[in-house]
């Protein structure tokens, strides 16, 4: 059995990483790095004081893979289990019993109309304006993949047909009851590219301001 902390219940997250389901041994080369504190499979807890602001958990599966940088937002005084993925590699995160799904809401300030822009968040996309503020959840992930997310932003334009298409997406459209599952595009800029480590299914932000070129996430 483990033992959580509980000294200053209620301004600390923590994390552990479970090693049921491990059935190779180089699968214990995992390693994260949490606000300076590094977490193994069976190693003990950690906590990780919570705040407001988005936070960065470094990864890596293998000894000597390279390091993935994950954003996350530490927020919630909840005890996180990191789970192995067997099917696919990587991890899963889960709170209590229940794997994290996560959300983003993509913001544009200062928007063009002349430009679009696609959010996109592992293989599901959504078409991002200056009056925009729908939510994007991973409605074309699959189940068995790891809950960590590729999160971008992009200015693209969109294909009028089929033989000048490089790139598509699954494409949410508000009112509609299925996505476009092939929505077509080419990206003409790429503006944010990051992997996302959801620690909460209150979506985080993700605002672009078209005038100073800058990202804010919150």
């Amino acid at each position: 059995m483990t033992i959580f902390p509980t000294a200053l219940f209620g301004q600390v997250a923590t994390f552990w990483a479970d090693t049921i389901r491990i059935d190779d041994e180089r699968v214990f080369e995992a390693e994260w790095k949490i606000n300076g504190q590094t977490l193994h499979y069976g190693s003990e807890p950690i906590a990780v004081k919570i705040d407001n602001i988005i936070d960065t958990i470094f990864f890596k599966q293998f000894k000597n893979s390279e390091w993935d940088i994950l954003i996350c937002n530490i927020t919630q005084p909840l005890n996180y289990t990191l789970q192995y993925n067997m099917c696919c590699g990587g991890f899963d995160v889960y709170d209590k019993t229940n794997r994290i799904s996560g959300s983003v809401i993509f913001i544009i300030k200062n928007s063009d109309e002349k430009k679009q822009y696609l959010g996109q968040l592992e293989g599901a996309g959504i078409l991002v304006t200056q009056h925009n503020s729908d939510t994007l959840k991973p409605i074309c992930w699959s189940p068995m993949q790891p809950n960590i997310y590729s999160l971008a932003l992009s200015e693209i334009e969109v294909c009028k047909d089929t033989t000048n298409c490089n790139e598509e997406t699954c494409l949410y459209e508000k009112g509609k009851e299925e996505p476009n599952y092939g929505f077509g595009f080419n990206t003409v800029s790429l503006k944010f590219n990051y992997l996302f480590l959801p620690l909460s299914n209150q979506p985080i932000k993700v605002i672009y301001d078209r005038k100073t070129d800058k990202i804010k996430i919150e």
